[in-house]
């Protein structure tokens, strides 16, 4: 299944070949043989397992336990034929009553990605595009970001197809696009990124002038751009904490520098200045003992700057063993300067409120931003440490 969603069942051909060599009577696997096929280029092989398929019948797509994969599969070998001869009856037949593909343990998602694809190959545009966004709806009920990918990029193959958008609809498409791309790049997805380069290299003027994505305080408000959607956001500390990590992609934030972010200054400011203490909210130049104050000031960059070498050269254990000294400095430093030490401590109160803190962020954002939601729930990891990790770069106005 997840070979056959990454578009990776060629690497799978020696295996599903032998096994239909020795099982002949196990049909619902020759369509997916001649989709290996067709993976590894080789489209007169896949066209002749096609072709064999349809001479012997369509009883197995309407009759067997394994009908709706047998099906399923023969539908998607139509498609990457591009057979328009028999697209249409394999379109009656994919159009059922259940809204998803499942055999057993196998689900090949929902039946409204492949009726679809069925559609535009029948020359069915508004259907084929009516069914792609019915995917979308039923891929994200699922939380299935493979099909979601797959049926946006899609979307907009059919939209781009039935003539040059307006400005309007560009932005939806080209932000459509964009999360598809996301996902994709996460996922390694190779269909969909192929797709999604053919898709931009049409249109190359217009996706150099996509929309910068942006996250930036302006007064009370925080104007909010991801994927050509914008929203407008009323200010919160919660939002530094979020604008600090976006401004710094890969870097990793104590949780206790994360606590005092929009207390003591601009989120920015702080990441650019980079100042790892200040975060605290600690008036440093105010407490008695100066000197043990600059020594550990002194450790924490030092600390800091060898888990960055070490996370750049891939160092496991010695970025362990500095991450676990970064805690315990920045421990020791809000309980002996802040005067706050709790019985869990002040690293794991910070931990919960900031948790909770970009939870509630991220929450809002899905509520009111799909997209950006979904991308920065998979791109934003918490803990002790903090850090916006997207799978390729992404670069924000901030």
């Amino acid at each position: 299944m997840w070979h056959g969603v990454q578009g990776r069942l060629a690497e799978l051909l020696p295996l599903v070949s032998d096994f239909v060599e020795r099982h002949p009577r196990a049909a619902v696997w020759r369509p997916f043989c001649g989709l290996a096929r067709l993976a590894q280029g080789d489209v007169i092989g896949a066209r002749a397992e096609f072709r064999s398929l349809i001479a012997a019948g369509l009883t197995p797509a309407k009759r067997g336990v394994n009908l709706r994969s047998y099906l399923a599969g023969l539908g998607a070998l139509c498609v990457g034929l591009r057979d328009r001869e028999h697209a249409p009856r394999l379109l009656e037949l994919v159009t059922r009553p259940e809204p998803w593909t499942v055999d057993g343990c196998l689900s090949l998602g929902p039946w409204a990605l492949l009726a679809g694809s069925l559609a535009r190959l029948c020359g069915r545009p508004a259907e084929a595009a009516a069914r792609f966004e019915e995917a979308i709806l039923l891929g994200q009920r699922m939380r299935s970001r493979p099909v979601v990918a797959q049926a946006q990029s899609l979307l907009v193959a059919v939209q781009l197809a039935s003539g040059a958008p307006d400005g309007t609809n560009l932005a939806r498409a080209m932000g459509i696009l964009a999360e598809a791309e996301q996902a994709a790049h996460e996922l390694d997805l190779v269909d969909v990124l192929a797709r999604v380069e053919r898709l931009r290299a049409k249109l190359p003027r217009l996706h150099r002038a996509a929309p910068t994505n942006m996250l930036r305080r302006d007064g009370d408000i925080w104007m909010v751009r991801y994927g050509g959607t914008s929203l407008r956001v009323t200010d919160a500390r919660r939002l530094h904490c979020l604008a600090a990590l976006l401004a710094a992609p890969g870097r990793e934030f104590h949780v206790l520098e994360l606590a005092g972010v929009g207390r003591t200054g601009p989120a920015v400011g702080m990441v650019a200045g980079g100042l790892p203490v200040a975060g605290l909210g600690m008036a440093l130049d105010d407490t008695p003992d100066a000197r043990a104050r600059t020594e550990y000031g002194a450790r924490v960059d030092e600390v800091r700057g060898g888990l960055d070498e070490a996370e750049r050269f891939g160092d496991v254990g010695r970025a362990e063993r500095l991450r676990a000294e970064l805690d315990q400095l920045m421990t020791e430093l809000a309980t002996r300067f802040r005067g706050r030490a709790r019985v869990n401590g002040p690293a794991e109160s910070a931990r919960k409120a900031v948790t909770k803190a970009l939870r509630a962020q991220l929450g809002h954002l899905l509520a009111h931003h799909p997209a950006l939601g979904r991308h920065l729930h998979h791109a934003v990891r918490m803990g002790t440490a903090c850090v916006y990790a997207p799978t390729t770069r992404i670069d924000w106005e901030t």
